[in-house]
């Protein structure tokens, strides 16, 4: 189990517990909640109040549960709604669906909502499907849940909704969240904050808590275990177990080649040692088909470390651990016959790849670079003698060494031992004030012609024209830097010359690194800017740019 620290848009200081990267309690103001994520799996942890998939919308812009919008199964009651007090922890439902969308505690108790003629604020959300705490785990998406029959009533009467303008309140809740730091969360601090919520809170509904999770396994050691998922959020218990041992097959085998395919086309000599962890995100995902996700808890594995470890029997991989408790592959056996005989996998045709960092919003296409040479007035009656009488025109390298070799051929000026004659265009043009020279080599024509052309860069952007810039092409800088306490940072510049948008790469990395990012100006440069993201990260953020960025 991990911990992280976040803070709401209402500056509330709050502590996340996450397990198997899945947020599963969040605390506010020392109550500790369950996520949806949790519920999904727990739907009857709390007391639930239903109301109208219209509502969604509104909950997830920030607005409160308003009591119009409530609908309630007979006649309304205190028993009808729960017989909650004020500040009780519950979630909300939609109709149609026992799968919870939204966390948050009572606004009133279940005597005031009657009393108040169901008028008025009746939850105050704290959390929702789609917020950002939902976004920190694997973004599973809303499972569907069949309701439950309720033996106490026989009507199905409801409290229609009114206008959904007076059904929600205007005032944002906590839910949109920024990370700030992570980290392993001791036993100690286990022990001491016990799941449970607000000294409010019914002993039904705490006792139903304790119960349910006891389905829950934290498992130690290697930091791969987790909830042991048989099934998917949504799936019935009483599906056949020929069904799930099939499911698991496939998932074993959609697993198998994912990673031949990965460290066939994927995994390069620099990449090692690679962390177990990364490789499924990173290297893994991007070959699973389109509609399919990979998922270890549903294979015969569970554990991404028993699957490594079977790989590393196969002779495929070389797995160490270098830090104590986690594994990393040093090296991959790429004369294995399994790996030989693979044929990889198509890679999904998407804009942005699970766990990859993206490097703009649109699915990043990086621009062509093209180092060239401006004609300059010294340089000019040279290439005027070739027909090029403009000054300022550019020229690649390669076309700069035709017209000087045209030049040369076309005057006869290269003698048999390979040496140019200077005529007294070319000494005008190569030689420097004082210098008496009659003949250069090859290679230092070409050098010295270049020399005394100004330097510049054209890049050319997909769909759009190419830019011309004077100067050498800056490329993009990593470096660690210390700060104080001993801490170290990342900085990344000159991101911005290849269009790639600082912002979103910071809260990229920031996602999915689990660290803290800023993007500021870079002083003495007006356009520039640096970004800083928080621990040694210059790996990761070298294997995303390698490869996406053209090379010198």
């Amino acid at each position: 189990m991990t911990v992280m620290k976040i803070m709401t848009h209402s500056s509330y200081n709050t502590t996340v517990y996450c397990l198997q990267k899945n947020p599963i309690f969040f605390e506010i103001e020392k109550c500790i909640y369950p996520t949806v994520y949790l519920l999904w799996r727990f739907p009857d942890l709390l007391p639930s109040f239903t109301t109208w998939p219209e509502v969604f919308t509104k909950l997830v812009g920030g607005a409160d549960l308003m009591l119009p919008g409530v609908i309630v199964n007979g006649n309304v009651s205190p028993a009808a709604l729960g017989n909650l007090q004020k500040g009780d922890a519950c979630s909300v439902t939609l109709r149609g669906n026992r799968a919870p969308v939204a966390v948050g505690q009572t606004a009133l108790s279940s005597s005031d909502m009657v009393a108040a003629g169901m008028r008025g604020k009746g939850v105050k959300i704290l959390h929702t499907y789609r917020d950002q705490l939902w976004a920190v785990g694997d973004n599973v998406e809303l499972p569907v849940l069949d309701i439950l029959p309720d033996p106490t009533c026989d009507t199905g009467d409801t409290l229609d909704d009114t206008d959904g303008d007076n059904n929600q309140s205007d005032n944002k809740h906590d839910d949109a969240v920024t990370l700030e730091t992570s980290g392993d969360l001791e036993e100690d601090d286990t022990e001491a904050t016990e799941p449970g919520c607000c000294g409010h809170e019914t002993t039904d509904a705490r006792d139903k808590m304790e119960k349910q999770l006891g389905g829950l396994c934290v498992g130690g050691g290697e930091g791969e275990e987790g909830m042991e998922e048989d099934e998917a959020p949504g799936k019935e218990e009483g599906e056949p177990a020929e069904d799930k041992l099939e499911c698991r097959d496939h998932m074993d085998d959609l697993l198998l080649q994912c990673f031949l395919s990965a460290l066939k086309s994927q995994v390069k000599r620099e990449d090692l040692p690679l962390l177990t962890s990364k490789l499924l995100k990173v290297y893994m995902q991007p070959f699973c088909p389109h509609g399919e996700r990979l998922d270890v808890k549903k294979s015969n594995f569970k554990k991404m470390s028993a699957f490594i470890k079977a790989m590393q029997e196969k002779g495929l991989v070389t797995v160490k651990q270098l830090t104590k408790g986690v594994d990393s592959i040093v090296k991959v056996n790429r004369d294995s016959h399994i790996l030989r005989q693979f044929k990889v996998l198509e890679r999904e045709p998407t804009d942005r790849e699970d766990g990859d960092v993206t490097l703009s919003g649109q699915g990043y296409r990086p621009p062509q670079v093209t180092e060239m040479y401006i004609v300059t007035a010294v340089t000019l009656p040279l290439f005027t003698a070739c027909g090029h009488n403009r000054k300022g025109e550019s020229f690649t390298q390669q076309q700069v060494r035709q017209i000087l070799t045209d030049y040369v051929r076309e005057n006869e000026l290269l003698t048999a031992r390979g040496v140019v004659t200077l005529d007294p265009v070319l000494s005008d043009v190569l030689l420097t004030k004082g210098e008496y020279i009659d003949a250069l080599p090859w290679e230092e024509v070409f050098t010295r012609c270049q020399g005394r052309m100004t330097s510049a860069y054209q890049i050319a952007f997909p769909g759009q024209r190419p830019v011309l810039k004077k100067g050498q092409v800056n490329p993009i800088k990593l470096t660690i830097a210390q700060r104080a306490s001993n801490k170290k940072v990342t900085l990344v510049h000159n991101l911005e010359t290849f269009g790639i948008d600082p912002e979103e790469f910071a809260h990229d990395v920031q996602v999915h690194m689990a660290c803290s990012s800023s993007v500021s100006p870079l002083p003495g440069k007006s356009q520039a800017v640096e970004v800083l993201i928080q621990g040694n990260q210059i790996n990761y953020i070298a294997s995303v740019l390698i490869g996406k960025c053209p090379h010198r």
